[in-house]
């Protein structure tokens, strides 16, 4: 709360934004938290129908994927926005140009893609064993991963990315 604070007050100029922001990253450590719950306790009943829990989590980030890419990823695109073209998401042009001409952005998607294959896994191991509260205060390590991870970029060797 103090960080968000601080960020809110350090630039008159963009508080709006910068609380809307925070906001956004408050909901969507909700939204987590209840579908983690939703899996530790509505979906017991499933795991019957999967012969593993970890072919349930796969099955679920599959619907996420087809979900994202048929629907999420298409509104975006057809809504105003600041990307290129004047959208929120330019993925079938942009994207698709900028992952074709360049291997370094190629590896680090790879790569986001390998760590979240073994980010769900080893989150799916600890629930069983720990509940569904240790693995929502897990989960919201995966902020602070993404502000380290910012931040790293942000301060470090930018000829990296060219």
């Amino acid at each position: 709360a103090l960080v968000a604070l601080a960020a809110i007050l350090a630039d008159p100029e963009n508080r709006a934004t910068t609380a809307r922001g925070m906001a956004y990253v408050a909901v969507s450590q909700a939204v987590q938290a209840a579908q983690l719950t939703f899996e530790g306790y509505f979906l017991r009943d499933l795991a019957r129908v999967f012969e593993t829990p970890t072919a349930m989590v796969g099955a679920e980030g599959c619907v996420g994927a087809v979900l994202m890419l048929c629907v999420v990823l298409p509104v975006a695109e057809h809504t105003g926005g600041t990307d290129v073209g004047g959208v929120s998401e330019n993925t079938g042009g942009d994207t698709i140009v900028m992952l074709r001409n360049s291997p370094h952005l190629i590896a680090i998607v790879a790569a986001y893609v390998i760590g979240l294959v073994a980010y769900n896994y080893v989150g799916q191991q600890v629930s069983p064993m720990a509940g569904v509260a240790s693995r929502t205060w897990l989960e919201t390590l995966r902020t602070l991963a993404c502000w380290f991870l910012a931040a790293c970029l942000h301060y470090g060797d930018a000829s990296v990315f060219e």
